[in-house]
């Protein structure tokens, strides 16, 4: 499997939507933090598995959540630059983008 790294943000991205989903259902933020890990298995089997969407993002739908993944293949890595709900503007994450 290829490896893969974090943009500071993503991660607190995700804490904050476990955090959320946690505070709506006891157990549901430990779902979503296991299907974010899951569907990064995915990526990292399968590097290519999403479309691009711009540039050389791309978006990978968190199954059960609308929760996006967005990720560069670079190099040899997989970048995780945001994890973000389906609902938010592309503009909350751009900005993370060199």
């Amino acid at each position: 499997m290829i490896p893969y790294s974090f943009h500071p943000l993503a991660e607190r991205d995700i804490r904050e939507a476990a955090h959320f989903f946690e505070s709506r259902s006891p157990g549901l933020g430990k779902q979503f933090r296991l299907t974010v890990d899951a569907a990064i298995t995915v990526l990292r089997q399968f590097p290519e598995v999403a479309q691009v969407e711009r540039d050389n993002l791309r978006c990978m739908r968190v199954p059960r959540f609308k929760y996006n993944v967005v990720y560069a293949v670079e190099a040899s890595e997989i970048y995780i630059y945001a994890v973000v709900s389906q609902w938010r503007r592309p503009e909350i994450w751009l900005d993370r983008i060199p």
